[in-house]
């Protein structure tokens, strides 16, 4: 049994108050005391015996007679602190908890930020890649460009030399037959003659030149 719940009991089981101090001579603690009928009426609760020191046993009695109140009072406000204890615990527990889950969001947070970071590098990294490849794919665009320029202009000349080659052609198929040949032989001349000048014209042209 703990202090507090003793002292609840006692209490309980003393004489209830309000209690008093009765000076007839003697120092008496009451209650309820009144003189009626020539006679002192009273529960005596308790008689103060010191005869050599009247004040201080009157101060004792006084004490005594109000203890009980005294005790109550103190009860009550030990009660009060301790209600007021336990709910400024409840409001640490509660303090204490946010503070976990403040923590526990700040570290959330914290996490987040650095996988953002991170995440902004790797797209920092990768955008450098990208721009490194882009130029790349310029050069070599330009590169292309450089070698379709090229051979335009050997295309062009092929295409010149084989105009030459095709008014050479021409000239050998109606120059070069004479009154020796027989007329199937500048016939077969014509044809070969013919069939070679097309096919050039067709090479550059893309399609059969006619006759």
């Amino acid at each position: 049994m703990d202090k507090l719940q003793e002292i609840r009991e006692a209490l309980a089981a003393a004489t209830p108050g309000p209690w008093g101090v009765t000076n007839l001579g003697d120092i008496h603690i009451t209650k309820g005391y009144r003189y009626e009928n020539g006679l002192h009426v009273a529960r005596w609760i308790a008689d103060m015996c010191d005869k050599e020191d009247n004040e201080s046993s009157e101060a004792d009695a006084h004490l005594i007679a109000n203890a009980p109140e005294y005790l109550a009072h103190l009860l009550e406000t030990v009660e009060q602190l301790q209600r007021q204890v336990t709910d400024q615990e409840m409001v640490i527990k509660a303090s204490h908890k946010t503070g976990e889950e403040l923590a526990a969001r700040v570290d959330h947070w914290i996490k987040a930020w650095d996988n953002a970071d991170k995440n902004y590098l790797k797209q920092e990294k990768r955008s450098g890649d990208l721009m490194r490849e882009n130029e790349k794919l310029h050069s070599q665009k330009a590169e292309l460009r450089q070698e379709l320029e090229r051979l335009e202009t050997q295309n062009t000349a092929m295409k010149e030399a084989l105009k030459d080659a095709i008014s050479t052609i021409n000239y050998l198929i109606n120059e070069y037959p004479n009154e020796m040949w027989t007329d199937q032989e500048t016939r077969n001349w014509e044809e070969v003659g013919t069939d070679e000048r097309d096919r050039l014209l067709s090479t550059i042209e893309g399609g059969k030149a006619s006759e």
